[in-house]
């Protein structure tokens, strides 16, 4: 493939469309996340939505209400699992498993994913520093975490 030869993904202009945006421009527009965006399209909850299958994409009216659920709001002052393990170096997994539990108060679920009050205190405790947890051990060897801990149950 030549260097010329990539491909155009720019909507290309339509008097059609006059007074309309694609969907990912609609997302940046009003802060939400551009695949609850499309789910919510696909559910029906736009009524004022152009496809166009030729060039695949979506199109809605530029003043259209935006019904999506802005989640930023709700996880202000919030870090996701992922970053809030990183940042008090305790391992994903386990932190995830206490958080399910119930360990955490502050602890809520916002679009399918958890997030953790910043200021809580970290109730996960790791392994002794000369032990590994089981799963860091599983990703070092390429093993399925799940395999290890339902075939390798060590009893309390």
């Amino acid at each position: 493939m030549k260097p010329d030869d990539k491909r155009d993904n720019t909507p290309k202009p339509d008097p059609a469309l006059k007074g309309y945006v694609s969907a990912k421009e609609f997302a940046d527009l009003h802060g939400v996340h551009y695949g609850l965006l499309l789910e919510d399209i696909r559910k029906g909850l736009y009524d004022s939505v152009i496809t166009r299958k030729q060039d695949r994409f979506i199109y809605i009216k530029e003043d259209a209400e935006c019904l999506t659920f802005n989640f930023r709001n709700e996880i202000k002052g919030y870090l996701s699992l992922r970053e809030y393990a990183e940042d008090r170096q305790v391992d994903y997994v386990k932190l995830k498993n206490d958080v399910v539990r119930g360990v955490y108060s502050t602890a809520k679920k916002v679009s399918n994913h958890w997030y953790i009050k910043e200021t809580e205190e970290c109730k996960t405790v790791d392994a002794p520093k000369d032990r590994i947890h089981l799963s860091e051990y599983a990703r070092r060897h390429h093993i399925s975490y799940i395999y290890l801990e339902y075939h390798y149950q060590v009893p309390v």
